[in-house]
């Protein structure tokens, strides 16, 4: 537990003002393309006409745009950002397994490139945190004031 306490103070003191901008845009991404994803409606009806799994992609497309545009306003913010990354990887990772379907839950995207460096980003983002600059710092810094007195 020392060890993980160590690496965690020294990635708090050493974290480039970089990585913070990079979860903000990322998540200012994943909430555009959520966005994009559901205003799309003849695709999405393409979709569950189109789908072999029937009335689960019905689930399948509300779920990945709930997760989308949930998910790219906490990263954003950097609110539950780790919980966050781990739902949007399955969608990210879904469009790599399916790149050619031209009929399916992820046709919508049809951007194979995209989604690779999506999930490294993601990767990354998940292993690094939310860092200094987001509210679940703020949190953890106010509960730590609140716990000395």
């Amino acid at each position: 537990m020392g060890l993980f306490n160590n690496l965690k103070n020294y990635r708090m003191l050493h974290h480039p003002f970089v990585f913070d901008l990079v979860r903000v845009m990322l998540g200012i991404l994943i909430f555009y393309k959520g966005v994009m994803f559901v205003s799309d409606g003849s695709s999405l009806n393409e979709i569950i006409d189109n789908s072999r799994v029937g009335g689960l992609a019905m689930i399948l497309e509300h779920h990945v745009a709930f997760t989308l545009l949930a998910g790219g306003i906490l990263i954003t913010l950097g609110l539950l950002t780790r919980l966050a990354i781990i739902f949007q990887l399955p969608v990210f990772i879904g469009v790599l397994l399916n790149p050619d379907v031209k009929y399916g839950l992820y046709s919508v995207y049809n951007e194979y490139t995209f989604s690779i460096f999506m999930v490294l980003i993601l990767v990354v983002m998940l292993i690094y945190g939310s860092g200094p600059y987001s509210v679940d710092h703020f949190l953890n810094r106010s509960k730590k004031i609140q716990h000395s007195h």
